[in-house]
């Protein structure tokens, strides 16, 4: 009966000083950080899509009538030649 309890006695200091020496550790306090994006307009002002157009002032962008903005684009582009005998009718 004796060792049992001096088996309980040793087990119990094992646990305990494990526990002792594995305890959390109270780190020195610094202020918290954060990266973060924002987002603050800067003119509280509403802009017409047509003045934007002319502010713009591209000859490929222009406004119709309507109303609809209007992008074009032109090339020369080199001539397809398909010879006569590769067309068929069938």
């Amino acid at each position: 009966m004796i060792r049992f309890g001096s088996k309980l006695l040793l087990g119990s200091v094992v646990v305990l000083l494990f526990l002792t020496l594995t305890q959390c550790t109270v780190k020195k306090p610094e202020a918290p950080t954060w990266t973060t994006q924002l987002t603050v307009p800067v003119v509280n002002r509403t802009y017409a899509m047509e003045e934007i157009v002319d502010k713009i002032d591209e000859d490929g962008i222009s406004m119709d009538a309507e109303g609809s903005i209007l992008f074009t684009f032109s090339e020369e582009i080199d001539p397809v030649v398909v010879d006569s005998s590769e067309l068929t009718i069938s």
